[in-house]
């Protein structure tokens, strides 16, 4: 029971954390060239921010906001650059199905921030999302960005075609700046419509010898090892076809539990959505006392087995809470058991009698026991540092077993911490 207790306070914790901010050093770049350094909100934005909530100092509690017609530009330190743009951009669809039939050029002015993916001596690559789709910009240095133009859409065959006006616009500046452009232009043919391939180009333009960080693949992967206490409930159901009913039993063990993992996140930085992958091991060795049905003051059997339990649980984690240095998860997945059994024994007394004496008893292995089975386990857990997370678990009740007169299924709770392996 007080595994329980610590997992529905842990549950309910994360309700007064949940509106919280999530505030990073940086800086804002005004108008007239002044630099506010102090605060922002970063909130991992999908979409291109409209505005954004700045604090000089942390304690603060009033906060600023600024729009990207009030400032330049601004930046969470080792995280993301933005700057503000006010012009022109393409309102056409160009993720499929949703595709215009004929080319759509429609456009509109507009007030945003572009995403800085990369820069150097000669070239900017900027990136811009809305619920129609993705943008990118490109700018010479101290010129304003320019989008660089791409289209999908259906002819009249009811087929997709597509107008790769971007690859123009970037052979212009290959033209320009690179004298021995022979290396470059041919890669232009293949470059997709992405940040990964625009910055590529844009680099080698630059003569950048290595990519620059923001548009670098982001995938990021952890290693951990943990170690917690697990208690395992175990059911047993016996039904009695001649007895119209059925007897529950239950037993609970405590036994340690052995998690080795590994996660993996698109955001280094926020770390919102993790996908982990974990392995684990551990064990419980229940033993039901089977009462007879006729006289239930009556021991007449006894169930037990040991099973040890090795699980493989994909899952996806869901940051509520996710400061730099403390973040709560919220997470669910799908455990795929294998298990193996030991001392695995039935023993019932049999009502034969003679003379008023039993002279019957039964001695069986238990035949029906799963040894692949699968669950579906939540946990809620907080990360210190990005080092250490401390974690609690619930399993409900899952069958491993193979009988419809008799079945075994598992519960579990759990409190543990993990350690990741590793600089993050």
């Amino acid at each position: 029971m007080k595994l329980l207790y610590s997992f529905i306070i842990l549950s309910i914790l994360p309700i007064a954390l949940f509106a919280q901010s999530n505030f990073h050093s940086g800086y804002v770049l005004k108008n007239n060239g002044d630099t506010l350094k102090g605060y922002i909100d970063y909130r991992e934005w999908q979409r291109s921010p409209r505005k954004i909530d700045f604090k000089t100092d942390l304690n603060d509690k009033s906060v600023s906001q600024f729009t990207p017609a009030s400032i330049k530009a601004f930046q969470i330190s080792g995280m993301v650059t933005y700057v503000g743009y006010i012009g022109i951009i393409s309102t056409d669809k160009t993720e499929f199905p949703n595709l215009p039939l004929g080319l759509d050029t429609s456009k509109r002015l507009d007030t945003t921030f572009l995403k800085l993916l990369t820069t150097g001596k000669y070239l900017t690559l900027y990136s811009q999302e809305d619920n129609i789709k993705t943008r990118y910009f490109i700018a010479e240095t101290n010129k304003m960005p320019i989008e660089l133009k791409y289209y999908q859409y259906y002819n009249n065959n009811n087929q997709i075609e597509a107008s790769a006006i971007y690859k123009g616009q970037l052979l212009i500046y290959i033209n320009k700046y690179l004298e021995d452009n022979n290396k470059v232009s041919p890669k232009l043919e293949k470059t997709t419509y992405s940040g990964d391939d625009l910055g590529i180009i844009v680099n080698a333009i630059n003569r950048e010898t290595k990519p620059a960080t923001a548009i670098k693949k982001t995938l990021t992967t952890r290693i951990y090892i943990g170690l917690g206490l697990n208690q395992t409930n175990t059911k047993y159901e016996e039904i009695h076809s001649e007895y119209p009913r059925t007897y529950n039993y239950k037993d609970a063990h405590l036994s340690p539990k052995i998690n080795l993992g590994i996660d993996l996140f698109d955001s280094p930085n926020r770390q919102k959505f993790i996908f982990r992958g974990d392995l684990s091991f551990t064990y419980t060795n229940p033993q039901f006392n089977l009462i007879d049905p006729l006289n239930k003051t009556f021991v007449n059997g006894i169930s037990k087995f040991n099973q040890y339990t090795v699980a493989f649980t994909p899952q996806i984690l869901f940051g509520i809470y996710t400061q730099k240095n403390f973040k709560i998860y919220i997470d669910a997945g799908v455990g795929v058991n294998f298990s193996t059994y030991t001392n695995n024994e039935r023993i019932v007394n049999a009502h034969y009698y003679e003379g008023g004496t039993a002279i019957v008893t039964n001695l069986n292995k238990i035949d029906y026991l799963e040894g692949v089975w699968f669950s579906l386990p939540i946990q809620l857990s907080a990360v210190i540092y990005n080092k250490v997370e401390i974690f609690c678990n619930f399993t409900p009740y899952s069958q491993h077993s193979n009988s419809s007169n008799n079945t075994f299924s598992n519960q579990s709770m759990g409190l543990g911490v993990k350690y990741f392996l590793g600089k993050h």
